[in-house]
C-alpha cells in the first residue's frame, strides 16, 4: 500500500477512534446525568467518599414538619412528580361512560348542598357511516395543502404546544408554573381523548379510501375526536385565561384560537382525521381547560358542551366555527358544536391547582 494510503488510513482510524471516544463520552455523561448526579459516576462518588469520610456523627437539626399547605409542597418536587400530582387532580373528577353505542359522555364529580355526584360535561354522538363517506372527499382534497404545511405537519407529530406558546412571551426556564399548567392541559386533554376514541371507535379517513395515502403515519387508535385538537385547544384556553389580565397580551385570544384551529386543520392535510374529528376535539379540548379552571378556583362552575357528528356531511372545520371575535362560537344552527341542556357543573376547588393557577398567573406579570 502506498505510503499516503498508509496515511490517509491511519488517519481514518483516529477518526474514528475519536468519534467513539466522543460517543462513550456523551453516553457516560447521559447515563450521570439520568442518575440525578451530572459529571459524577456512581464510582467515583464511592471512591470519593472514602476519601473524604468522617466518624459518623448525629445531625444537630430536625427536619420540619412539611407546609400544611398541600399546593405549597408542589414547588419542592421534580417537574415529573409534578405533573403526576396535577394530573391525579383532574382525572380523579372525570370519566368517560358510553351512554348508547353511537353517543359517550364526559361526566365531572360535581360538589353541591346536596353532596357529591357526577355531572355530564361533555357529550359527544358518532356521524353515521354516510356522514363519514361525505367527510373523507374533504380529506382528499386538503392533500392539495400538504406542500405548504409539511414542516408543520411534521413539527406536530410529537405535540403542537411550541407553535401556541410561540405566539406569547413565554420563557420556559423562568415560568416553571406555567410549563406545569400546560403540561398537565396536554396530558388531561389526551386523557379524555381517548376515552372518547375507545368508546365511540371511529375510522381514519385511510380505512374509508386508499386514495387518502397519509404523508404521516395513521395512529393505531380510532380517529374522533382528534387528540391533537383536543391538545391544542386545551393548552390555548389555559394560556387565554392565565394571560387575560395582562394588558401587554390584550388581543391573545384570537390568535391563539386560530392556532390551535390550524393544528387541527394540519391533521386533516395529513390525511389522518376528518374535520369532523377537529370538531370534537376542539369542544372537548374547550371543556378540558374549563375542568382544570374550574378546579384551580378560577370558575364556579362548568357548562356542558356537546358534539352532534350525526348529519354533518360535507360541513367542513375552520376557526370562525369554533372562535368569533372573543368569544366562543357555538350554537349557530348549522353548528355541529352547542352548549348542550345540563345544569353547570359545580366542583370543588383543588387547593394544589390553585396554587399552581396563582404561581402560574403571577409569571405573566412585566
Amino acid at each position: 500500500m502506498p505510503i499516503v494510503s498508509l496515511s490517509q488510513a491511519a488517519q481514518a482510524a483516529q477518526a474514528a477512534q475519536a468519534a467513539q471516544a466522543a460517543q462513550a463520552a456523551q453516553a457516560a455523561q447521559a447515563a450521570q446525568a439520568a442518575q440525578g448526579t451530572p459529571g459524577a459516576s456512581a464510582f467515583g462518588l464511592l471512591v470519593a467518599r472514602d476519601g473524604i469520610g468522617e466518624i459518623w456523627h448525629q445531625p444537630d437539626s430536625l427536619i420540619e414538619s412539611p407546609a400544611s399547605d398541600p399546593g405549597a409542597r408542589l414547588g419542592d418536587w421534580q417537574a415529573s412528580s409534578r405533573l403526576f400530582v396535577l394530573i391525579g387532580e383532574i382525572i380523579s373528577r372525570i370519566s368517560v361512560r358510553p351512554a348508547d353505542g353511537q353517543r359517550s359522555v364526559m361526566h365531572l364529580l360535581s360538589v353541591t348542598e346536596d353532596g357529591p355526584g357526577l355531572a355530564p360535561v361533555a357529550e359527544i354522538t358518532r356521524p353515521t357511516p354516510e356522514d363519514f363517506a361525505q367527510q373523507v372527499r374533504l380529506v382528499h382534497d386538503y392533500a392539495d395543502l400538504r406542500a405548504d404545511r409539511m414542516a408543520e405537519i411534521s413539527d406536530q407529530v410529537a405535540g403542537a404546544t411550541g407553535y401556541l406558546t410561540s405566539l406569547l412571551p413565554f420563557d420556559p426556564g423562568r415560568m416553571p408554573r406555567t410549563v406545569d399548567l400546560l403540561a398537565l392541559a396536554e396530558q388531561a386533554a389526551g386523557f379524555a381523548a381517548q376515552a372518547f376514541k375507545h368508546h365511540l371507535a371511529c375510522p381514519r379517513p385511510n380505512v374509508l379510501s386508499a386514495q387518502i395515502l397519509p404523508m404521516i403515519a395513521t395512529p393505531g387508535h380510532g380517529a374522533l375526536p382528534s387528540g391533537h385538537a383536543t391538545e391544542a385547544f386545551a393548552v390555548a384556553e389555559v394560556l387565554r385565561r392565565l394571560t387575560a389580565d395582562r394588558p401587554h397580551l390584550a388581543g391573545a385570544a384570537t390568535p391563539l384560537m386560530h392556532m390551535a384551529a390550524r393544528i387541527a386543520v394540519n391533521r386533516q392535510v395529513g390525511g389522518v382525521h376528518f374535520p369532523a374529528d377537529s370538531f370534537a376535539g376542539a369542544m372537548l379540548g374547550l371543556v378540558v381547560a374549563d375542568v382544570i379552571a374550574a378546579r384551580a378556583g378560577q370558575n364556579p362552575s362548568v357548562a356542558a358542551l356537546g358534539f352532534n357528528g350525526v348529519g354533518i356531511g360535507t360541513a367542513d372545520f375552520y376557526a370562525a366555527r369554533v372562535w368569533s371575535g372573543e368569544d366562543r362560537a357555538f350554537g349557530a344552527p348549522d353548528s355541529p358544536i352547542a352548549t348542550i341542556d345540563h345544569p353547570p357543573a359545580v366542583t370543588d376547588t383543588s387547593p394544589t391547582l390553585r396554587w399552581a393557577w396563582d404561581e402560574a398567573t403571577a409569571e405573566w406579570a412585566i
